[in-house]
């Protein structure tokens, strides 16, 4: 998938929203620090109020893509995305830009999670970004359930390669922890679910359970696979021809903010 925009979600549509909303959050935080960190509602309500405005305007741009297919139904995945850069709203881990309407996924959607392979040079945008390794794996005791599989594809957002991995089940098992939907720490109830509880989740999932090891699992048709770019999202299985397998890049989680980099390990 190459830059692709919307009519309204142009390149400079966004780079004028971007710059404008970190004008003001760059205000707000040099505001808070000449108010030695007490900032009272009359000095915070206006940009406050701007910063949620152009968020909103960002959110509301996003275009909806192509970005997987679901291998029980056939139905594509269309999901709301960035491809413009990782310095946009929909990349922050702690605000992310997600519309409120529902995500374009099918019944039998169940989790997600990815990678990203970072390329120089990286954006310095105030927003942290942390996208998990840089090579794609599976989430083993998931996928290993019974009735569970998943689909990986690979696309572009601006210089940046990501690897992005759905998992679906035929029925919804309420039972089984969820995976925060990435790369952000959100949890959704996902579709046709109702809203879970703390109490709910049984356990989380976390690095000790990565599977870099894809051939095995792709070899199960546990696993199917979509060549990179593809926005057809033609479903594919078996290694033959596969360009996911033993590709380069650190397993450890990774990390992005203001133009620096760090991973888990450092």
């Amino acid at each position: 998938m190459s830059a692709i925009a919307t009519p309204t979600f142009t390149v400079d549509y966004r780079r004028q929203l971007l710059a404008r909303y970190f004008e003001v959050y760059a205000g707000l935080e040099s505001l808070a620090f000449q108010t030695k960190h007490a900032m009272t509602a009359s000095t915070s309500i206006k940009p406050v109020a701007r910063l949620r405005a152009i968020h909103d305007y960002y959110t509301d741009g996003l275009p909806r893509l192509p970005l997987s297919r679901c291998p029980l139904c056939g139905a594509e995945q269309r999901i709301s995305f960035d491809p413009l850069g990782i310095d946009g709203l929909w990349w922050s881990n702690d605000e992310p830009a997600r519309p409120a309407a529902p995500e374009g996924y099918c019944a039998h959607w169940l989790a997600q999670c990815g990678a990203l392979y970072f390329v120089q040079p990286l954006p310095k945008s105030p927003l942290l970004v942390c996208p998990g390794p840089a090579a794609p794996y599976v989430i083993a005791p998931l996928l290993g359930s019974d009735q569970v599989y998943a689909v990986l594809s690979s696309w572009v957002a601006g210089l940046q390669r990501i690897f992005m991995l759905e998992y679906f089940e035929p029925e919804p098992n309420f039972n089984r922890p969820l995976y925060a939907v990435w790369p952000t720490n959100i949890r959704p109830p996902g579709v046709g679910r109702a809203s879970l509880a703390v109490s709910d989740i049984v356990t989380d999932f976390g690095v000790q359970d990565f599977d870099f090891n894809l051939a095995p699992w792709i070899t199960r048709q546990k696993l199917f696979w979509i060549a990179p770019d593809d926005t057809g999202c033609t479903l594919r299985k078996g290694l033959e021809g596969c360009p996911y397998l033993n590709l380069a890049g650190t397993h450890e989680m990774q990390y992005l903010q203001n133009g620096e980099y760090w991973t888990s390990a450092t």
